[in-house]
């Protein structure tokens, strides 16, 4: 079992071999990997090293912030994020749906429920794709079959038939200092 500090290590390294890489929609890229990956896994493209799914799965234990089991602000959980990005070296910017992706970087979409967070990431091909859980292949089509063009419109599942509460935005940096 890795601690936080060495979980953090291991997805820095993972992250900087990833990064750069071009986001196309590829699910076979992610065989073998269904149980040991997440939709923040793949929202960031982290495919190697060792992901110790109880700080992982677990929000915010990543910063020392867990949110289970207690009651937490969207904003607060939003901070939580952008903590757990700025410890793993990711450089952000925060955006808007209609924002143009620069060179250099890619989009991602924030979803928080009331008992939920999930993560989806904009493919090279302007299309969105995510990875439902930790048992799921990804996917780039919602509940209703239709290709995710705008995660606003999508329908995406939630834990326990939640309400979404909120959607944002954030461009990240390849070019990946750690």
């Amino acid at each position: 079992m890795l601690t936080i500090e060495q979980q953090v290590v291991e997805l820095k390294e993972a992250i900087k071999r990833h990064i750069k890489e071009e986001l196309k929609f590829q699910p076979e890229l992610w065989e073998g990997l269904e149980e040991t990956r997440n939709c923040f896994t793949y929202a960031f493209n982290i495919r190697s090293g060792e992901v110790e799914k109880d700080i992982i799965a677990n929000y915010g234990e990543l910063v020392g912030k867990s949110i289970r089991n207690r009651f937490v602000t969207v904003d607060e959980v939003y901070d939580i994020a952008l903590e757990m990005l700025e410890k793993l070296g990711i450089d952000y910017k925060g955006c808007y749906l209609e924002t143009e992706v620069p060179e250099g970087y890619f989009k991602i979409a924030w979803y928080c429920s009331e008992k939920d967070i999930h993560w989806l990431r904009r493919d090279d091909n302007g299309r969105w794709s995510h990875k439902q859980g930790w048992y799921r292949e990804p996917t780039n089509i919602d509940l209703d079959g239709n290709l995710i063009l705008n995660p606003e419109e999508a329908n995406i599942e939630l834990s326990n038939e939640d309400q979404l509460l909120a959607i944002r935005y954030l461009l990240i940096s390849q070019n990946y200092q750690g």
